[in-house]
């Protein structure tokens, strides 16, 4: 899921020794959340609920209030977004090669149908009350096969998941290979960069303390992001390409992770009333170094 080195910051008015049990605390959250939603590990909670609703269809699967919640916030953005963010677009990244096929999607490219897979559309999710329980059970039922990837929200979820374990009393920074929130985020700038050139970085102003950043600069193979809206005559989604980079402001560092997607895929039209309903803001870089602002 992460993929990337945390780095992490911690400052207060408390000793060393208290600093640094707060960051074992911090770092075994993030790898708590790694073990449940990483698809690349095939004993993940994530790999195991894709098993199942791979080879079962409207049949209930228990899952964790962590993968619960992740898994709602997706399912609203893909109904906000028309589609444009889906997270069951996995089945073709297995098959371009961007994430392991330890599920055994592959057959061969030519013979693959994207339409045999159901879209977020096709599942659903609910509570159970529990009698004397102080959590409901949490279920998802798919209507179809699904196959479900959280690289591109989960590790927001993690950062945030973390900085819900420091106290008001301190001040921190954490950043995951560009993802961050920061409680120091007022007036302070970032440097983001949209091309491979060396000196092909902009400075930005922090508008909100969680940060995201998508890029294919970086890329040299295929590209990790597919369009959910569009197929070839051959039923596989197209890639989409572009340069530079696209950055995402928001209250929380899942939110900011989850709609650098949105922004990428969709036009600006489409894309202000979306932000706007996540109080966040999105500055698209272009590979020349030309920005732009979308701001609510």
């Amino acid at each position: 899921m992460l993929g990337t080195f945390v780095d992490l910051y911690l400052s207060g008015d408390v000793s060393d020794k208290v600093l640094l049990t707060l960051s074992n605390t911090i770092f075994d959250e993030i790898s708590r959340i790694q073990a449940l939603m990483s698809f690349h590990d095939p004993v993940s909670e994530l790999s195991l609920m894709n098993k199942a609703l791979l080879r079962e269809t409207n049949t209930p699967y228990q899952i964790s209030t962590d993968l619960y919640n992740v898994l709602n916030l997706a399912k609203n953005l893909y109904q906000y977004s028309h589609g444009y963010y889906d997270i069951t677009v996995a089945p073709q990244l297995v098959i371009n090669n961007v994430l392991p096929d330890h599920l055994s999607l592959k057959q061969t490219s030519k013979d693959f149908n994207h339409r045999l897979f159901g879209s977020s559309n096709n599942f659903s999710l609910h509570e159970e009350d529990v009698n004397n329980a102080t959590q409901s059970k949490k279920y998802i039922v798919n209507r179809k096969p699904l196959c479900i990837d959280l690289g591109g929200i989960a590790k927001g979820y993690a950062i945030d998941c973390a900085v819900n374990k420091i106290p008001k009393s301190i001040t921190y920074t954490i950043n995951a290979g560009g993802d961050m929130r920061t409680s120091l985020w007022q007036g302070q700038d970032v440097a983001l960069k949209y091309a491979k050139r060396h000196k092909a970085i902009k400075q930005v102003t922090m508008i909100n303390q969680a940060l995201a950043s998508s890029g294919l600069y970086h890329q040299e193979a295929r590209s990790h992001i597919v369009n959910p809206t569009k197929m070839n005559k051959n039923h596989q989604l197209i890639e989409h390409k572009f340069g530079g980079v696209v950055s995402v402001f928001a209250k929380t560092a899942m939110i900011a992770d989850a709609l650098t997607k949105v922004v990428v895929l969709m036009n600006k039209s489409e894309i202000t009333p979306i932000l706007k309903r996540f109080e966040a803001n999105a500055v698209i870089i272009n590979r020349f170094g030309f920005k732009r602002s979308i701001n609510i």
